[in-house]
């Protein structure tokens, strides 16, 4: 099942609600930086098993190594092939 949240707070309350193995995150998009979303998820134990994936389009080897240094599992480049 797929789900989309517009905003942070809105992802915020799915989270909760739904608690998905995976949370896919424009990293350039929406009202809250990636870093920013991982930092205030991770420190919940009851969602530390979600993976975050961060997707971005331009997303440099360093930026890729900082959003998974701040949390998240790993990086998709957007345009996607």
């Amino acid at each position: 099942q797929v789900t989309v949240a517009w905003t942070a707070f809105e992802a915020g309350i799915l989270v909760e609600k739904l608690h998905p193995q995976v949370l896919l995150v424009d990293v350039g998009a929406g009202d809250v930086s990636g870093p920013r979303l991982a930092q205030t998820i991770r420190p919940y134990e009851q969602l530390a098993d979600i993976r975050l994936i961060a997707m971005g389009a331009g997303l440099s080897e360093g930026d890729a190594h900082g959003l998974v240094q701040d949390g998240f599992f790993g990086c998709l480049r957007k345009p996607f092939d």
